[in-house]
Formats: structure tokens, C-alpha cells, sequence
């Protein structure tokens, strides 16, 4: 696997800019109301910072069309003076929701964890044919003693030998009602959609489940591999403070094995962008020895404002395991012992061969003539 990663992230859609927007107009509408000292003079400075930025066509915007107004003669008034904006960290709430926002104000920093320790001590390793431990992959098909299997394919055996109390390999209705007890909402039953402990052992063993129908109708391991991830008590990257605290800032180059004390605040102007709008950004020198696990996230702050937020979370490894020498069956290894047989025969044939032949040479002979 190429141990580059590209990253993407996308600026908010038109239809929930449409509906944050709207929203937005009611919530000033309301605050008006409520008569807050300082609310108009914010909103004549939001009226005229979005005005005049709107006539330079300045950046992308994240509040598109947007149409501030005020029914006080006074505001209206106010919106030409010459007014200061707040420092950062001292917007109201009212002043940041009149602000609009551009590419120009925005900086991003790209964070990653190294999640590979966490995930092998929770789900374990898998094992190649020379007996060599490796992180699970997130899915990977089960050999016959279970040691390649995949998260989502270790978790349904596991989930099943853990309800299996008496060891028998099949699975009663006690003992799958003693997790999963009557009234049990459809969705969190354990199955597949559609399936209920009853419709998946019909074809079982007396009204019970064997390991084989529990892995084929079992329909919480993404879930469940995903709980293991997002682990509130474990870790936080879904917020700008989670993800400054647990993560490793990446620095300017995108190397991830260069000094995080590197990193700095990036613009815009420092991603690629695609013709959609995307922004890309190539890393490069994550650690992939072990099927390594990370968690990637961006933080975008707004330099006028000082607000922060955290972008979705994404959760990357290696589509294909770490290589592994193939398994060998006894066909291979006869096949194997018959070539090494053959070829040690014609050697030996060749050497036996070439001893005869230097024997078989005619010796010069020495003639003495009498003159």
C-alpha cells in the first residue's frame, strides 16, 4: 500500500447554507426583540463588513446570498460608521451570526493519532503462516483457524462464543436472551434488518443457532468496531479541544514523521483544490509496518472571530494486509520436495556424467622413431 493518504473535507452544501441562513434571520429577529444593549450597533457592523465584501467578491462564502436587515431606523444609521470589529474571543453571539464569513478569514491545521495499540489490544492480532502478529485489518476473510480473520469478521465469532456459556457450539434462546432480552428494539436485536432469532434458526439445530447462521445474520459488528473507536472514556477527536489534546499537529510539508513542533496554521491558498470545491492534502510518512490505524481530523479556525471547529473524523489502514508468505499444504510441499529431488538427481547424473567423459579421453601418446 502507498503510504500516501489523501485527505478530504467539504465546505458546508448550498441546501443547509439555505436552512442555516434562515434560522440565523429568526434568531437576530428574536434577539432584536429582546431589546440586548450593543445588538443593533453589531448588526450595522455585520451589514456593512458583509456589504463590502460582497462588492470586492472576496473568497468563497459559507453564508451565501445572505440578506441582514433591521427595522430601526438607528441601525440603519449606524450601518456606514466607521465601527471597530471585537477582537477575537469577544463576538457575541449575535455579532458572529452577522458576520460573514470568507475563505480569507479561515486557517486550517491537520491532526492524526496513531490508533494501532489501541485497536490490537481491544480486538487482538492476527497471525501469518511464519507465526508473525499483526493488527487486524478492518476486514479481512477468516482462514480455517480463525488467526487472518478481520475485525468485522472476528467480532460475530467472538460475540457468539461469549453467549455460548455452556460450550456446546450452538446457541439457545436462553442463552441468547440472557444479552439480548425480550422487548429488545428490532434494531439492536443483534441481526441483520428483517431478522429475529426465530427466522434466523430455522434451519438451525432444534430451535437453536449454530456459529455459521450467527455469523451469516449478525448485524452489529460495524457498530460495535465503530463504539470501540469513538470510545468517550478512551479518547476525544470530534472537537477542536479533543482533537488539539489527543492529536499530533501535521506540519506544512504534510510529512508526519517530521517535528510536530513544526506545524503551523495553513490557509486556504495551501490546499489543492478539486473542481468540486474539495480541498485535498497529500501526507506522507505515517508508520505502516503493523497495519497501522489512524484517526485523521481537521480543525479550521476563523482568525476574526476566533471561532474553532472540528471536521468529521476519519478512520484510515491499509486496504490489503502486510505481506505474508503463502500457506503451503502437503501438495505444495511434495511438489516442492519432488523438484528439489529432480534437480539434486540431474546434478548428480551431470557430475557422473562429466567423470566419465575426462575418463574416457584418449592419454597422449609418446612414439620414439630411430633416425
Amino acid at each position: 500500500m502507498s503510504n500516501i493518504i489523501r485527505y478530504k473535507f467539504v465546505h458546508v452544501q448550498e441546501a443547509r447554507l439555505a436552512q442555516e441562513l434562515e434560522d440565523t434571520e429568526r434568531r437576530l429577529k428574536e434577539l432584536e426583540a429582546m431589546q440586548i444593549p450593543g445588538f443593533e450597533e453589531a448588526v450595522a457592523v455585520g451589514v456593512r463588513d458583509y456589504h463590502q465584501r460582497r462588492a470586492a467578491g472576496a473568497g468563497r462564502r459559507l453564508l451565501a446570498n445572505a440578506t441582514l436587515s433591521s427595522s430601526s431606523s438607528s441601525a440603519s444609521t449606524r450601518a456606514s460608521a466607521n465601527v471597530s470589529l471585537p477582537l477575537p474571543g469577544q463576538w457575541t453571539a449575535a455579532q458572529r451570526a452577522a458576520y460573514a464569513v470568507v475563505d480569507g478569514d479561515l486557517d486550517y491545521m491537520i491532526y492524526w493519532m496513531d490508533l494501532t495499540d489501541a485497536m490490537k489490544t481491544r480486538w487482538g492480532t492476527e497471525q501469518d503462516s511464519m507465526g508473525n502478529n499483526f493488527t487486524r485489518l478492518f476486514s479481512n476473510p477468516c482462514d480455517a483457524s480463525e488467526k487472518q480473520c478481520g475485525i468485522l469478521e472476528y467480532i460475530p465469532r467472538y460475540f457468539f462464543r461469549l453467549l455460548d456459556r455452556d460450550g456446546n457450539g450452538l446457541l439457545s434462546l436462553a442463552e441468547y436472551q440472557s444479552y439480548f432480552p425480550d422487548g429488545t428494539p428490532a434494531d439492536q436485536n443483534g441481526f441483520i434488518s428483517g431478522y429475529t432469532f426465530a427466522r434466523a434458526a430455522i434451519n438451525g439445530t432444534g430451535g437453536s443457532l449454530t456459529m455459521t447462521a450467527w455469523v451469516l445474520y449478525f448485524g452489529m459488528a460495524s457498530s460495535m468496531m465503530q463504539a470501540s473507536i469513538k470510545d468517550p472514556t478512551l479518547r476525544s477527536f470530534w472537537t477542536p479541544c479533543g482533537v488539539q489534546t489527543w492529536g499530533t499537529p501535521l506540519g506544512p510539508s504534510g510529512n508526519a514523521s517530521k517535528d510536530p513542533r513544526l506545524a503551523t496554521w495553513l490557509p486556504t491558498t495551501s490546499f489543492e483544490q478539486l473542481a468540486d470545491g474539495r480541498l485535498t492534502r497529500r501526507i506522507v510518512g505515517l508508520n505502516d509496518s503493523d497495519n497501522n490505524v489512524y484517526l485523521l481530523n481537521i480543525v479550521v479556525r476563523n482568525r476574526v472571530t476566533g471561532e474553532s471547529a472540528a471536521y468529521k473524523v476519519h478512520t484510515v489502514q491499509r486496504r490489503t494486509p502486510v505481506y505474508r508468505p503463502p500457506e503451503m499444504g502437503p501438495t505444495q510441499v511434495g511438489l516442492m520436495v519432488g523438484v528439489a529431488v529432480s534437480i539434486a538427481a540431474a546434478a548428480a547424473i551431470l557430475v557422473v556424467a562429466v567423470l566419465l567423459a575426462r575418463r574416457r579421453k584418449t592419454r597422449p601418446r609418446l612414439r620414439i622413431r630411430k633416425q
